[in-house]
């Protein structure tokens, strides 16, 4: 059986976080100014309602959506 190595496994789960956590993000969510998608602003999630930032890059809209 040939299996990887801890470090090598790290080194995936590690390239793999760092791809999924490059922001401004798409997200999915139609504008609800100009109908075009909005990004995640940050890959930070906030303690308080609302928790995270969003904004769309057609618009400059701004606003916070629940994660």
């Amino acid at each position: 059986m040939n299996l990887k190595t801890l470090e090598q496994h790290n080194h995936q789960r590690e390239d793999m976080y760092s791809r999924l956590n490059t922001y401004p993000q798409k997200n999915g969510i139609a504008c609800s100014v100009c109908r075009e998608e909005l990004n995640d602003l940050d890959g930070m999630v906030l303690t308080s309602n609302p928790p995270r930032n969003i904004g769309c890059p057609s618009c400059a809209y701004h606003g916070y959506r629940v994660a």
